[in-house]
């Protein structure tokens, strides 16, 4: 009932935003982006999701078939997105994925918990970049110094956690053996050593970094197909930041409203009007339909197999 309330309020956020923007004005910008463009869009994602797949593969320490974590990845972000679950849904059909094609409960889940911390870690240096050149666009006005100070703080925590990397290691040892607790009560403690060497986590962790670049260089052609063009440096702030400001709605079903509010917030720092901004991310919500709803076919058929 709750998580139903907060995607209902989502919804208004969502319809007041477009009203704010002018609906004539987004409309005229998805009609240029047309169902070409929106096949074009969907064309450009298929990449980032297959490495997305490899990194996953990677955390995993490759101990399946390359194939089934790009399924598993695939489903995982179609969940997340088009069903009414928050991303911990998402988290959990990315596990069924995995348990219906190989490994165990332990193995897969401690994967997915491995795949997450690379993914949010690597997400430090994207949006790093993406407030250095706001900083850079909006210089000489009162945006300025509160965007260094973001900065500086985000600087300041990546050094530390390079710092205090032992611990902070030990720390999320210690989470995923409570998280794994959950799921069976055998010593996980080898299978977590296991998990946590490098040659899993700094190949996931780079791909992750490669994936946020390449999803501002989707934004730079989403923008330029809908006639609306950016730069590519305005195009790394926009996904870069609002990609972070979204991180924080993790527990709304599909970002409902936040999504568009952040898109809008940060193209009006850049001073891009709120009509492109939600015709973007009306673009984004029509590539993941797109996407996300063979994806949901193939659980399903995957399901139906495992049954029979």
């Amino acid at each position: 009932m709750k998580r139903a309330l907060i995607f209902a309020v989502g919804c208004v956020l969502l319809i007041a935003l477009a009203w704010f923007a002018g609906a004539a004005a987004i409309a005229t910008a998805l009609v240029h982006l047309g169902v070409g463009g929106l096949i074009v869009a969907g064309l450009i994602h298929l990449p980032i999701v297959a490495l997305m797949g490899v990194a996953f593969w990677f955390a995993g320490g490759k101990t399946a078939p390359l194939t089934d974590y790009i399924a598993a990845r695939v489903v995982r972000d179609a969940a997340a997105d088009l069903l009414p679950f928050s991303q911990f849904g998402g988290f959990a059909a990315g596990l069924r994925i995995l348990q219906l094609r190989s490994g165990t409960v332990l193995a897969n889940a401690l994967t997915i918990f491995l795949d997450l911390v690379m993914e949010f870690a690597a997400k430090a240096p994207h949006t790093a970049t993406g407030l250095v050149l706001l900083i850079i666009f909006v210089s000489g006005s009162a945006l300025a110094t509160p965007l260094a100070l973001l900065l500086a703080a985000l600087v300041l925590a990546s050094a530390a956690a390079v710092l205090f990397r032992r611990r902070l290691g030990q720390a999320c040892a210690a989470a995923a053996r409570r998280i794994l607790s959950r799921w069976a009560e055998a010593d996980s403690s080898g299978l977590i050593a296991q998990g946590f060497e490098a040659a899993r986590l700094l190949p996931s962790f780079a791909l992750h970094v490669l994936c946020w670049f390449l999803g501002s260089l989707e934004t730079y052609v989403v923008f330029a197909l809908l006639h609306h063009p950016v730069s590519l440096a305005e195009a790394v702030v926009i996904d870069s930041l609002a990609n972070t400001l979204k991180t924080f709605a993790f527990l709304i079903p599909a970002a409902a409203g936040v999504q568009e509010g952040a898109y809008v917030l940060v193209c009006a720092a850049l001073g891009i009007g709120a009509a492109p901004a939600m015709a973007f991310s009306l673009a984004r919500r029509a590539r993941e339909l797109l996407i996300g709803l063979p994806a949901l076919g193939l659980w399903n058929v995957l399901e139906t197999r495992r049954s029979r």
